[in-house]
Formats: C-alpha cells, sequence, structure tokens
C-alpha cells in the first residue's frame, strides 16, 4: 500500500491515509524530502518546486547544435582509437572507457560545458596520450568559444 501525507484535493483538505488499489493505479507524480513521498493525483494541487521556462527558439538551435557536437566527439575519439599505432588489450579498452564514462554520457546528452572540466582533469597515460587530451580539450574549447 501507499501511504499519503495531508494533500489538498479540489480545495478540501485531506488527512494522511493509504491508497486504495484502484487509487495507486492513477498516480502521476511523486516528491521526495527525503524522509517522506508525497502521491499526487489528478486533480490535486501540486505545489510549484521550480518556475518552468519554456525555451526559445535559441536554447532550442544550443541543445541541437550540443546534441551534434557531442555526437562529433564521441566519433572523434572511436577514430582515434581505430587508427592508433597501439594495439589495446581488451582490459586496456575497458580501463580507458571506465576512465572517459562520464565524459561520454554528458556529451551523448549535449551537457558540452561540463564535458571540459572533466575532460581537462584527464589522467594520461599510454593510451589515452596528452597529444590526444589536448585535441578533444582544444575541440570541446573552440566549439563552447561560438557560444559565448
Amino acid at each position: 500500500m501507499i501511504t499519503i501525507g495531508k494533500i489538498i484535493t479540489n480545495g478540501i483538505d485531506r488527512p494522511e491515509r493509504q491508497l486504495t488499489t484502484e487509487e495507486q493505479k492513477t498516480v502521476i507524480a511523486t516528491h521526495s524530502n527525503q524522509t517522506a513521498y508525497i502521491y499526487y493525483q489528478t486533480g490535486d494541487e501540486i505545489p510549484m518546486i521550480t518556475e518552468v521556462v519554456n525555451p526559445d527558439a535559441n536554447d532550442l538551435l544550443k541543445l541541437e547544435a550540443d546534441l551534434e557536437f557531442g555526437k562529433k566527439l564521441i566519433n572523434e575519439f572511436l577514430l582515434d582509437n581505430r587508427i592508433s599505432p597501439q594495439s589495446f588489450s581488451p582490459s586496456d579498452s575497458l580501463a580507458l572507457l571506465q576512465k572517459l564514462q562520464v565524459i561520454q554520457a554528458l556529451a551523448s546528452l549535449g551537457d558540452i560545458k561540463n564535458v571540459l572540466p572533466l575532460m581537462q582533469a584527464v589522467d594520461v597515460d599510454t593510451i589515452f596520450t596528452q597529444d590526444r587530451k589536448d585535441k578533444y580539450v582544444s575541440m570541446i574549447t573552440d566549439y563552447l568559444a561560438l557560444w559565448v
């Protein structure tokens, strides 16, 4: 069963109670304050947590460009791995993947501004060389400079 805290439904204060099986099917949103969960149903007055701001045309254009650049960065990295004069063992590939997994995730989401400090902080080694790191940092920096 789901227990809900005191809520206001259609202007009526409702005390804490357990939802019925049928009501549980209608839950549309939850909110947690780390100690309790509040469940909202159709008709409930849901408190505004943050103001909703609709993106404008520039925001959408920037998002599209960020996603495209993220793909380009990942593709460049994969190409560099393929044309590398070094052969990678499976353990080398796994270590490199683990080292860069957060960067790859952020790049694939188009979060380029947060990729830069992470890329700058990556330790170099025989596989992820300083030249490669410098190349990617330069690519990211040049891209971000377009949007200042």
